[in-house]
């Protein structure tokens, strides 16, 4: 009984040992998870050469539009082209929630593997990118890549910057 007492308490510390590093390594992996710093939000071309970007980081929003209205005012009224230009319209920084929101929704290896669609400039279309940018300075894009599944996985990440964006638009041309 002895060497089987032995055996057993060997056994039971080979595993507390083995439990240990898996406990480590998955606390290093959680370390390692990079943070967003940045995310943009683009859309552009068509006919009058429209554009609109939207930026935001943990502590700012920003806001560019040159719209189709903008342009067509410009063009009736003789004037130059307004741009408009919304900085931290909604408080003097992100909303925690927000950017709490976006970051737990975002999967770096998903969004990697997003494929690009084809450009619809060529038809007079609009082309629509996201730009994330890391903490640790790595930058990484997609342009139209709506058609794949990666894509259809991420949604949620994807919806919470397209409503923070249409509430701004909605925002901004009101009162254009």
């Amino acid at each position: 009984m002895d060497f089987f007492s032995r055996i057993s308490k060997l056994f039971i510390i080979i595993i507390v040992l083995l439990f240990s590093f898996n406990c480590n390594s998955q606390e290093r992996a959680k370390e390692k998870k990079e943070n967003l710093q940045t995310v943009i939000y683009s859309r552009y071309g068509g006919k009058p050469g429209f554009n609109e970007t939207l930026t935001i980081t943990k502590d700012s929003l920003k806001y560019f539009s040159q719209t189709r209205k903008v342009v067509r005012k410009a063009a009736t009224s003789g004037k130059t082209i307004s741009n408009i230009l919304l900085e931290n319209k909604y408080g003097e920084t992100t909303s925690d929630i927000l950017w709490k929101n976006i970051n737990n929704s975002f999967n770096l290896e998903l969004f990697k593997s997003i494929e690009n669609g084809e450009s619809r400039l060529p038809v007079d279309g609009t082309d629509t990118q996201y730009t994330v940018i890391l903490d640790s300075g790595e930058k990484f894009s997609i342009i139209n890549g709506q058609h794949t599944e990666q894509y259809k996985k991420m949604i949620p990440f994807f919806n919470h910057i397209d409503s923070l964006r249409a509430k701004i638009e909605k925002s901004v041309t009101k009162n254009e």
